[in-house]
């Protein structure tokens, strides 16, 4: 077992967020100047292949820089940080390279060689699972019934699966249930999958909805212990949930930022209308409500790798949401008519904060699974 990176200071974590910063103003700016006309998929890989370089998708523990690397509650605020801050130029390029850094999270938790070009199918159909995934993090042993019920919700165990991500990734890592009820991990070369890409999806306009289809028969599982094929999946399921709210808040800040550009410089009634106690009010709102979720994001604490601190991430997740989509509407409001037009870039970041609080599940399924209930 590698020796755990040394934290990082105040001095590490503040130039790691400067170099950040200059990252996204460099390599995806540029390519994203005009919100009416998302960048291409070659320009996403071309962002993706910098990110390489840059050190934001990397395997080496002593890059600061590199997303869900270190996994104490340092280097997870160090990497939420990061994805806000790529999120404020494109919330589809930074949900992609979230992507591609928890598929390489993933591989080093099950003891592969990480890579910067897998994903993984974190997608559970039919939401959590509620009981029956709460009881198996929590190492209980599953009834017959439930069993069933969870292993038609992996994967790997209903031929299919959805991710979202953009064009350039290699490998597909998908979970499933064991027919003893462990959770078992696979991998798969992209050409062995069938691919349909769902274009169109509501928000995160770089990066696309695939309908995976598994070969047939799967492949054997990857050499891991129950118990670590079960922590894989904690820590998947957490980070991904923590990843769409620093996406998500870097994409409200950015519509913030915009409101706050357009109430300067329109004039109506003869002064700006950034003196208007209406837009004001609009403009202090979504501002408490960014606020309040980077505070949730800053006190998320270390990577969930098991039911408890799976249980904190998604309530972060859960509680954070709904306060990205009220600030992305206000900031909508603030520019009236101009919110709904693309050429403005407001618009993008209500629909990106929609499609991230349903992309693994719904709110639905988490307060159930939070609440340990079942459906009725």
């Amino acid at each position: 077992m590698t020796a755990p990176a040394p934290t990082l200071s105040a001095d590490d974590l503040a130039a790691v967020a400067a170099a950040v910063q200059s990252f996204a103003a460099q390599e995806i700016a540029p390519r994203c100047a005009r919100p009416e006309r998302p960048p291409s998929p070659g320009e996403v890989e071309q962002v993706a292949c910098a990110a390489r370089e840059f050190g934001l998708l990397a395997s080496d523990p002593d890059e600061p820089a590199s997303l869900w690397e270190r996994l104490d509650a340092s280097g997870v605020a160090l990497s939420t940080a990061s994805l806000a801050t790529l999120a404020g130029e494109s919330p589809g390029i930074a949900w992609h390279l979230h992507t591609l850094a928890l598929g390489a999270a993933l591989e080093r938790a099950l003891g592969r060689a990480p890579s910067t070009s897998a994903v993984a199918a974190l997608e559970l159909a039919g939401g959590l699972g509620r009981g029956p995934l709460g009881a198996l993090l929590a190492g209980e042993r599953l009834t017959p019934a439930a069993r069933d019920l969870l292993g038609e919700q992996l994967a790997g165990g209903r031929g299919g699966c959805g991710v979202q991500a953009a064009e350039g990734w290699e490998r597909l890592l998908a979970p499933r249930l064991s027919p003893g009820g462990a959770v078992e991990w696979l991998v798969f070369d992209r050409a062995a999958l069938t691919l349909e890409p769902q274009h169109g999806a509501h928000g995160l306009d770089e990066t696309v909805a695939w309908r995976v289809t598994l070969p047939d028969p799967l492949p054997p599982a990857l050499a891991a212990s129950p118990a670590e094929g079960a922590a894989a999946l904690a820590l998947g399921l957490g980070l991904n949930a923590l990843g769409a709210l620093a996406v998500g808040l870097g994409s409200a800040r950015s519509a913030l930022r915009r409101a706050r550009t357009y109430a300067g410089q329109r004039v109506q009634g003869g002064r700006a209308i950034a003196g208007h106690p209406a837009v004001q009010l609009l403009l202090g709102a979504a501002e408490a409500n960014v606020t309040a979720v980077a505070a949730l994001l800053e006190a998320a604490g270390p990577a969930p790798r098991g039911l408890a601190a799976l249980r904190r991430a998604l309530a972060l997740a859960a509680a954070g949401h709904p306060l990205l989509c009220a600030a992305a509407t206000d900031a909508l409001q603030v520019l009236g008519g101009y919110g709904y037009m693309r050429d403005y870039g407001v618009e993008a970041a209500l629909r990106a904060n929609q499609h991230l609080r349903l992309l693994a599940t719904t709110p639905r399924d988490v307060h159930l699974f939070l609440g340990g209930g079942e459906a009725p």
